[in-house]
């Protein structure tokens, strides 16, 4: 016989009942004794490129290749389990024969799994039951692309085109492109039936591709040479314009200018219109309820969501912390547009031989930008509409049992839109200095170093900008300190070919959204108050230290090194709260900004051809 479970407001959740009287038990427990679940991803890659160059006539040159890449992907998950059959060896009765229990279903492979008596007479949680539920999955995908690129680039100096002001005329570049690219997704039966545990809805295979054809020019014209004031003042341009097989025709552009007062310095200024078409998946793939980002504020005490979307009753919390949404392509996006402008200065003074400098500002802004809303925005906006029936709180789906984790019912409606803005304003310093040592051979050093001003987030729904910028959060995942470098140094020995070198990288501190009021998450003063600051309240600056060695003979390369000599550990953050269970923020950390491997050795060899 079997309990009925209640959840956090006093709701049974055993409220449905079929024609056989089963009542229906949300029941929330770990397989501890099943061991872990364990993914295995594996990656597989192919590319080649074939070209040729050379020259047409005198002034013209041409450059044709041909590129293809293909990789192969999969996603092995062992011991995982079976929804059917954990439900088949839960439903228990006494055998009349034997007065054994026995899975009602009568499977002949079906053992019973008694977790409500793990120490009992009959066996308790067995072996035998773990081996009848515990069932592996697959998932394969693969993506192709095929590029074939050609152009011939021209100088039009002795044709006449050119300034009386300048020693050399126009430079042309024509050329075309054309790109295919396609991805394929297949799930095996476990999800394709949901059968695996935990995955929400179906997840369903799909084939997508679409073609590219592409005509682009550049241009770049001297105007002044060796005038009082300029030393050299040019000018570039460049265009192209592109049909997508998906339905798009887009047009790119840049201008650019250089001025060079005396030979010592360049300051340069550009700007330009790029354009991100939507690619195979997010234009394409199935939409299904599975794993979202962000929770449920009626789960955690916010009242006003219960009221508008549970009838004021609290939800229960994912024991696992994990919500579900309904997710993936959307036919209808379209491409996202970015707006450069940088201004910048190139120093490489004569009086500091192998010295150079370059200092940068870049102001970067996108429209139409490529997301979700994500269930913590559209939460906020809901309690803020104090409708129920607003559009906001419609996205909200509740299962039987009020939640949106424990069935594929309960969802919170998430696909991709096109809603955001984002400007980017940042200042890069470049600094590089090479040192001649004479007998004892020379040194290399660099400097990369990158200072964000602001990353000024819009997620749209009427929610204002924030500036994710030193922060990090649900709605700025990933981390994104205000200043972070790279500085290198390397030695090239006397010993011909024989070079050792260090890099000290570096990422600033940042500070949790939660706790910033500006933010559309920000959990308030008495939650604060009553609780203090979290454990991952901030994220203190971080630095690691790189060393390697290479050895160059004949087309030969060794190259052998450590990273992150000191074995730091990164940052750890909690992952369903401050990174809104999101991609960026997997294993409590943000794996594509900090060392996640800990300590990294490496070797490997170069062949030249």
């Amino acid at each position: 016989m079997c309990p009925t479970a209640a959840n956090p407001g006093g709701t049974p959740y055993g409220t449905l009942t079929n024609a056989a009287g089963d009542t229906q038990v949300l029941m929330a427990r770990r397989n501890v004794e099943g061991g872990p679940r364990e993914d295995e991803y594996s990656h597989t890659t192919w590319r080649g490129v074939f070209g040729a160059r050379g020259e047409l006539v005198e002034d013209w040159s041409y450059d044709a290749s041909f590129t293809f890449g293909k990789t192969r992907s999969t996603d092995f998950h062992n011991n995982d389990t079976s929804s059917a059959r954990m439900q088949d060896a839960l439903l228990v009765v006494l055998d009349p024969k034997t007065g054994q229990p026995v899975c009602r279903s009568h499977s002949s492979n079906c053992v019973p799994w008694n977790i409500f008596n793990p120490a009992s007479p009959y066996g308790g949680v067995t072996q035998a039951a773990l081996n009848y539920f515990s069932v592996p999955a697959l998932v394969q995908g693969q993506s192709e692309e095929d590029v074939f690129t050609a152009y011939v680039n021209g100088d039009l100096t002795h044709m006449g085109i050119k300034l009386p002001t300048a020693d050399d005329g126009l430079k042309v570049v024509f050329g075309t492109e054309y790109r295919r690219e396609t991805i394929q997704f297949r799930p095996d039966e476990e999800f394709i039936s949901a059968d695996l545990s935990g995955i929400g809805s179906p997840v369903i295979g799909y084939d997508a591709q679409y073609h590219v054809w592409e005509a682009f020019t550049e241009e770049r014209l001297p105007l002044v040479r060796n005038l009082p004031g300029i030393k050299k003042l040019d000018v570039e341009a460049g265009y192209r314009y592109s049909s997508y097989t998906s339905g798009f025709n887009t047009n790119t552009w840049k201008i650019g200018l250089s001025w060079s007062p005396v030979d010592d310095v360049k300051v340069r200024a550009s700007y330009n219109r790029a354009v991100r078409v939507p690619n195979a998946a997010e234009l394409f793939k199935p939409n299904n309820v599975g794993l979202d980002s962000g929770g449920d504020l009626c789960a955690t005490g916010g009242t006003e969501l219960c009221t508008l979307t549970n009838g004021g009753v609290a939800s229960a919390v994912s024991p696992a912390g994990q919500y579900n949404g309904l997710i993936g392509g959307n036919t209808t996006l379209k491409p996202e547009v970015g707006k450069t402008t940088n201004v910048g200065l190139v120093f490489t003074p004569a009086f500091a031989p192998g010295f150079n400098a370059t200092l940068d500002y870049t102001d970067i802004k996108m429209t139409n930008v490529i997301t979700s809303y994500g269930p913590a925005l559209i939460q906020a906006n809901c309690v803020a509409s104090l409708d129920p029936n607003s559009t906001w709180c419609q996205m909200i789906h509740r299962d039987a049992n009020g939640t949106l984790w424990a069935s594929p019912q309960g969802y919170t409606v998430d696909p991709l839109l096109n809603i955001g803005g984002l400007e980017n304003k940042s200042i890069d310093l470049g600094l590089a200095y090479r040192i001649n040592l004479g007998n004892f051979g020379k040194i290399r050093t660099r400097l990369d170093g990158t200072y964000l001003i602001n990353l000024n987030i819009n997620p749209g729904g009427g929610v204002a900008t924030y500036d994710c910028s030193a922060h990090f959060g649900p709605d700025c995942s990933p981390v994104t300190p205000k200043w972070r470098h790279r500085l290198t140094a390397d030695w090239d020995t006397p010993f011909t070919g024989l070079s050792a070198g260090a890099t000290w990288r570096f990422f600033g501190k940042a500070r949790n959204t939660l706790l910033d009021s500006k933010f559309p998450e920000y959990v308030g003063a008495a939650v604060i108050a009553a609780g203090g600051p979290p454990p991952d309240a901030n994220i203190p600056n971080i630095s690691y230290l790189d060393l390697r060695v290479s050895y160059t003979w004949d087309k030969v390369t060794f190259r052998a090194g450590v990273n992150n000599v000191l074995d730091k550990d990164p940052p750890m953050i909690d992952t369903i709260n401050s990174g809104g269970n999101q991609i960026y923020a997997e294993s409590n950390t943000f794996p594509s900004v900090y060392d996640t491997a800990g300590r990294y050795l490496f070797l490997n060899m170069t062949v030249d051809f």
